[in-house]
């Protein structure tokens, strides 16, 4: 049977190591790429996709995301980016605009995926991406790839990804707040990346304080956590007393390795912060689907903790100390919503005024 040459498609394939489905287009120049998706059904959409654009003499006449990308990476490669750097561009526009998109497409198409994206992902992690994006379109504006209407059009389509900003003091409504505790509880005991998301919520715990923590750091049997910060003030060493319904969640994640990630091989296989950050904003992303609750960010969990907490009287100063904060301007400034001392204060005076003990 002779050999078939020119553009070709083959697969779907399943990829167990990283849990994907893969495409593979061989150009017919000894060249090849490789398309990931997250499921069976995409892959092949995908590969259906592919063979019309090669019918249609696409993949040999119009340049695409993919070879623009190689380009991209060289020359980041050559300023001196870190390896790190790199593997994260890469990932986010493989998964933001797919490496087959023809650039001549792609302001075309951009609102499209923008849209689809919002949809599924965190309002921090979209940012990110079309941060990157812009910088992409930009550098094909430089190599003369695009045109520069093209480049207009594409920045257009992002104009509208704003970055979730720590002044924005954004937090989850009391009612959306209640059912994501209460679908994050619901899931099994052995879910670690939601339990994280948890102690974000109940505790106020950042991402960090949260990815770090090892084995080792749990005590009296899950009900104590200890938490080793990167601020550098009194509080970088705190101990956690966990809430009684998130202590089986956590002594269910404890192994025998007292050194061994407390989030288990999920954290452990990412060994770059920013990989596990974007692990575990996807994780949360995936919980306020499932509640119908609009995701902010994981920073929105520690001020929805703060705001409730001073809404029912607690002290600013005792808020501060559970966030980890040295100083408690930071959380009276970033943390807690002006409404909620507002109301701690209404609730206050209308005690004294009605004769009752506050």
């Amino acid at each position: 049977m002779a050999r078939q040459t020119g553009p070709r498609a083959r697969g779907p394939y399943y990829f167990k190591a990283r849990d994907r489905w893969r495409v593979v287009i061989y150009d017919g120049e000894g060249g090849q790429r490789t398309v990931y998706f997250e499921t069976e059904q995409e892959a092949q959409s995908g590969l259906e996709h592919a063979r019309q654009q090669i019918a249609a003499g696409v993949l040999e006449n119009a340049p695409n995301v993919a070879s623009a990308l190689d380009a991209w990476m060289a020359d980041l490669e050559r300023k001196g980016r870190a390896e790190s750097t790199l593997v994260m561009r890469r990932l986010e526009m493989r998964m933001f605009l797919g490496l087959d998109t023809t650039l001549a497409s792609l302001p075309r198409v951009l609102p499209k995926l923008v849209d689809k994206r919002r949809g599924e992902v965190a309002t921090s992690t979209l940012h990110s991406n079309a941060r990157a994006v812009r910088t992409f379109v930009r550098f094909l504006r430089k190599k003369r790839m695009i045109s520069h209407a093209a480049l207009e059009m594409c920045l257009d389509a992002l104009s509208d990804v704003e970055a979730p900003g720590r002044r924005s003091k954004a937090a989850h409504r009391r009612d959306d707040a209640r059912r994501l505790y209460r679908v994050g509880l619901e899931a099994p005991l052995g879910a670690a990346g939601v339990t994280g998301v948890l102690l974000c919520l109940r505790h106020g715990l950042s991402s960090h304080e949260v990815l770090r923590r090892t084995v080792a750091d749990v005590d009296d049997g899950g009900r104590v956590l200890n938490v080793w910060s990167k601020v550098k003030n009194a509080m970088r060493l705190r101990s956690v007393v966990l809430a009684d319904e998130l202590r089986p969640r956590v002594a269910a994640l404890v192994s025998d390795d007292p050194h061994a990630p407390l989030l288990g091989r999920d954290v452990e296989r990412l060994n770059h912060l920013d990989m596990a950050r974007k692990w575990l904003r996807e994780v949360y992303a995936g919980i306020c689907r499932e509640a119908s609750v609009a995701p902010l960010t994981i920073q929105a969990l520690r001020r929805t903790y703060g705001t409730l907490a001073v809404e029912q009287g607690v002290a600013d100063r005792a808020v501060s100390q559970a966030l980890g904060h040295g100083d408690v301007t930071t959380t009276r400034t970033f943390y807690v919503r002006d409404d909620a001392r507002h109301a701690r204060d209404d609730r206050a005076a209308g005690a004294v005024l009605l004769g009752t003990p506050s």
